[in-house]
């Protein structure tokens, strides 16, 4: 799902750099709005930190026992996180019902805001996440996005 522990070498950017470029030519643009959902929404805030010239914003949605990076030192990241542009439109919705003891997301977004990036929204929501959550969300995000950037 998200780049993994090969994340930092040179299989996982080229990865990256083909699924890019894939999205691209399959939607037609020039750049992407990423979405992902729990893992997926590591996988894209990833890709977003590899590419920021292909991809214009990301939204992360996470729910139950988001832990992408086992045995992450608090307040630390991923290397390739340390060339995520701070001006790139990011969005995270979480879902605090569902958390588990170790989950990440609340670190990960604490660093983001730490080294400038605004997270827009940030928006915890009742209740648990399911797919038909999700995606309408992303959705409605996607629009929103569309609509700045006209």
């Amino acid at each position: 799902a998200h780049l993994g522990p090969i994340r930092a070498s040179d299989t996982a950017h080229r990865a990256s750099l083909h699924l890019i470029d894939w999205l691209r030519e399959f939607v037609s643009v020039d750049t992407v709005h990423l979405a992902g959902v729990d893992l997926l929404a590591a996988t894209a805030l990833e890709l977003a930190a590899v590419q920021p010239d292909a991809v214009a914003a990301a939204l992360l949605i996470t729910g139950m026992n988001f832990v992408p990076y086992p045995g992450l030192p608090p307040g630390q990241m991923p290397p390739p996180w340390f060339d995520l542009p701070t001006d790139m439109p990011m969005s995270w919705i979480w879902f605090p019902d569902e958390l588990r003891p170790g989950d990440q997301g609340a670190v990960l977004r604490e660093v983001l805001r730490s080294r400038g990036m605004i997270l827009d929204p940030a928006l915890p929501v009742s209740g648990g996440l399911d797919f038909s959550q999700a995606w309408s969300r992303a959705v409605v995000w996607a629009s929103e996005e569309g609509a700045r950037g006209e």
